[in-house]
């Protein structure tokens, strides 16, 4: 096993298993369109920061989709998507030819423009910002705003025309990269809150309130905790979440602060919020305590579900129950647990201290079947190794990660 102490040989981060067997995937997927495209994809965009080689040939990929105009495949919005997010000189430039691709390509040149600092990239975006389809004049605004001075008087001119279903996929397909920036500019706090008073769906409403927060404007919260005060005794709780969500947006540091968290009140708010898997995993990962009667609730043994298993990680590795540990290990071992889910276990594994178990299992999973467990696997070794060297790591499980890789999501 290694320890922080021994002398390891430097390897590549993710071994040169997983990065070939992607590699070759990319290549059949140029040819004939996989039935899983979106488990590729989203196994890509995982690990592709770990890897160089990864990285060029997910490039070189997306290359090749741009030229045919491959805009209706999964593989062309996630593989440009995480070229955007590395930001490199090369990337850069890919994002650039893409911005030129506006509207048949949706949205996702657009995002990717969001963390990718360039002057030729903004040169495209102030071309975008002037077109006349609204919905993409108002993202490219918005994307303008992420790297040179914004104008809130555009955005505010353009934030009502948007109509609702231009609303809805400016939620899903827009929002989350401009929820990814460390920062989020002060001047599309008015525009934010423009979508805001009209959106009646409370997972979007929460969406652009908490961008809305970050961006220094409280209405949204101020709203949130009236409605809190008035709403009825079955409502009362969906609201208790919302300003939670609002409060933490605005301090990421602050303490714990719930009392009480209803298990109906939880379910509501994850029925409702886009994607939101469960707002208890969210609670969770901050360490509310208030949530384990929710989480106990998603526990089933054995575990066999992905949301048992996420339930079983968070109370062991956020809420400080060792005995979970062992209950992981049992689902490691359980060869009824399906494939596609043995991976996430391991990583689960890790993530709540058996680093050395969850490691030897990982090493026997890299040439898994199953892609997902292969992914998993190979985020557990790369871990692993980062500790060696380092002496400390980041978590394996994240809810980016767990989207990408165990849902094949977008964003």
């Amino acid at each position: 096993m290694i320890h922080a102490g021994d002398k390891v040989e430097l390897r590549p981060a993710l071994g040169r298993a997983i990065r070939e067997r992607l590699q070759h995937d990319l290549e059949q997927a140029l040819k004939r369109r996989p039935a899983e495209e979106s488990v590729l994809s989203g196994v890509v965009r995982a690990l592709s920061p770990y890897n160089v080689k990864l990285r060029s040939a997910a490039r070189e990929s997306l290359e090749v989709l741009a030229k045919r105009r491959s805009f209706d495949r999964p593989l062309y919005h996630v593989l440009l998507r995480t070229i955007g997010d590395l930001s490199e000189p090369s990337a850069c430039a890919v994002v650039q030819g893409a911005l030129g691709q506006i509207p048949t390509a949706g949205y996702s040149p657009l995002a990717a423009a969001c963390g990718c600092a360039n002057p030729a990239v903004v040169q495209e975006l102030s071309k975008a910002a002037g077109r006349e389809r609204v919905h993409a004049a108002f993202a490219a605004e918005l994307a303008l705003a992420c790297h040179t001075s914004a104008r809130p008087a555009h955005l505010a001119h353009l934030a009502p025309m948007l109509k609702e279903t231009h609303r809805v996929s400016f939620c899903y397909e827009f929002l989350p990269a401009l929820a990814r920036l460390s920062e989020i500019p002060k001047a599309v706090g008015p525009a934010l809150r423009v979508l805001r008073a009209a959106e009646r769906h409370l997972g979007r409403w929460l969406a652009l309130a908490e961008l809305e927060v970050r961006a220094g404007e409280l209405a949204a919260l101020d709203e949130a905790k009236e409605r809190f005060d008035s709403a009825s005794a079955s409502g009362r709780g969906s609201w208790q979440l919302m300003v939670w969500a609002l409060e933490h947006a605005k301090n990421p540091a602050r303490d714990p602060s719930l009392l009480r968290v209803s298990v109906d009140a939880v379910s509501r708010l994850a029925e409702r919020a886009d994607r939101a898997s469960h707002f208890a995993f969210r609670l969770a990962a901050a360490r509310e305590t208030a949530v384990e009667q929710v989480l106990g609730h998603q526990l089933a043994r054995p575990l066999r579900t992905a949301d048992s298993i996420r339930a079983a990680m968070h109370l062991g590795r956020d809420l400080g129950h060792s005995q979970m540990r062992d209950t992981l290990v049992k689902a490691c071992d359980d060869r009824a647990l399906d494939p596609e889910l043995h991976g996430f276990a391991v990583a689960s594994l890790y993530d709540v201290g058996d680093r050395e178990g969850a490691l030897e299992r990982a090493l026997e999973l890299e040439s898994a079947r199953s892609l997902k467990s292969a992914a998993w696997a190979s985020l557990v070794r790369y871990k692993a190794r980062e500790r060696a060297f380092n002496g400390c790591s980041s978590p394996v499980v994240t809810e980016s990660r767990y989207r990408w890789i165990q849902c094949g999501w977008l964003e």
